[in-house]
């Protein structure tokens, strides 16, 4: 994972602000929490909705928390009411620190980090400022995410006896680097420490290293996603679902995997979509004004969608309502790039049988499904087993997933 010169800021940042109290026992939701702390103190906003903080913390630091996750946190963490104060207002959850929880964070902030013992370093050399800053921070972002021995010095506690052996630096770069790491300062070596150890929790958390799941074999896979997920992504649900889906969408464009809608899929997105235009087509009579109703209607609703949709526009029909959507839909595929697979890699008819068993279990285990909504995920179902077939024996050979929400 590549990072820019801010992202680099926050990350050495945090990581005084992650150990700047203690090095032990820093648990993975531990490491959530104070994330998310540092999110909520450097974001500049007296109080954020979750779904931008979830934005906020996936452009800044790299990380894609789920609402969940900020849920288990801002909500149900421990002793969670004396560090944050929170409240729902238009289905969204809004969240901000304390007062005297955020006054005890601007004490650990208000540490010295790397960053800025590498500014007084090159300052007190008279040394060219930028570019050996930037040297430096790629040195030390490249020891801490893939070189073990580097982490040995330190468990050692010898910074000073990490050299630049690299080919990928000139001999001018190396004395740059290797001047710094030997320069005799106590903070400048803890601050160093607590990146090291920042690293791991930061391997940890984004599941990059030193795992046996590598999302190098993870390439060349693809993911057929569910109506769920193009419902979301259009907005059809409420635009604070939309902002989380595009962002779930965005993760699989980055690491250049497969997004695939089968036919089954894209033919329950249409008979949904006439559906719903149907119900809107009786809704309006007698004539309402949307203007007026958008704001007593649901949010996470077509209907609602609709209604705003209609302010300010002269056609309001609902065919040209479809036509829109329509439009929206091929964006989306073409922003991140979704193929429609139209091709059945089974007989429909002759497969009958199959399906009929897996609808049957699939309304069973949701006693709310429709029967028609249970038909094509069944034949999502089979679809992946058949697009799977002679590659199940682990998760590096099987090239088709099914991804769905809730």
């Amino acid at each position: 994972m590549s990072m820019t010169g801010e992202q680099q800021r926050n990350v050495f940042r945090m990581a005084a602000i992650i150990y700047g109290r203690s090095n032990n026992g820093i648990s993975l939701n531990k490491s959530y929490q104070r994330v998310i702390d540092d999110a909520l103190y450097s974001c500049g906003r007296l109080y954020i909705p979750i779904t931008e903080l979830i934005v906020y913390i996936n452009k800044e630091y790299g990380f894609l928390f789920s609402v969940d996750e900020i849920n288990n946190v801002v909500i149900k963490g421990r002793d969670a009411d004396q560090r944050y104060y929170c409240y729902t207002e238009n289905n969204d959850t809004i969240v901000s620190l304390t007062g005297e929880y955020k006054n005890k964070l601007s004490l650990v902030c208000g540490q010295k980090t790397l960053y800025e013992y590498i500014d007084e370093y090159l300052i007190s050399l008279d040394i060219e400022k930028e570019s050996s800053k930037a040297l430096i921070l790629r040195f030390l972002y490249e020891m801490f995410t893939s070189n073990l021995e580097g982490y040995k010095l330190i468990l050692q506690e010898k910074i000073d006896a990490i050299e630049v052996k690299s080919n990928n630096y000139t001999d001018k770069e190396k004395e740059v680097i290797n001047n710094f790491l030997a320069w005799p300062d106590e903070g400048k070596d803890k601050a160093i420490y607590d990146l090291a150890g920042y690293s791991l929790e930061y391997c940890m958390m984004t599941n990059q290293k030193n795992t046996s799941l590598n999302i190098q074999n993870l390439k060349g896979k693809s993911f057929y996603i569910d109506t769920n997920v193009i419902y979301r992504a259009l907005g059809l649900n409420s635009d604070n679902l939309k902002v989380r889906t595009h962002l779930f969408l965005s993760k699989f464009k980055e690491v250049g995997e497969s997004l695939v809608i089968s036919q089954s899929t894209y033919l329950e997105f249409i008979d949904t979509i006439d559906y719903y235009i149907g119900k809107i087509d009786n809704s309006l009579r007698p004539r309402v004004q949307s203007k007026v109703i958008s704001e007593f209607i649901s949010e996470d609703s077509v209907f609602h969608y609709y209604h705003k949709w209609c302010i300010g526009r002269v056609n309001r029909s609902t065919s040209y309502f479809k036509d829109w959507i329509m439009s929206e839909f091929d964006s989306l595929c073409k922003k991140y790039e979704i193929m429609h697979d139209r091709n059945y890699p089974y007989n429909i008819e002759e497969r009958k049988s199959n399906i009929n068993e897996y609808v049957s279990g699939i309304m069973q285990s949701d006693l709310e499904k429709q029967e028609a909504s249970a038909e094509y995920d069944a034949e999502n179902v089979l679809w992946i087993e058949e697009k799977r077939k002679g590659s199940v024996d682990d998760i590096y050979q099987v090239k088709a997933f099914f991804s769905f929400v809730r």
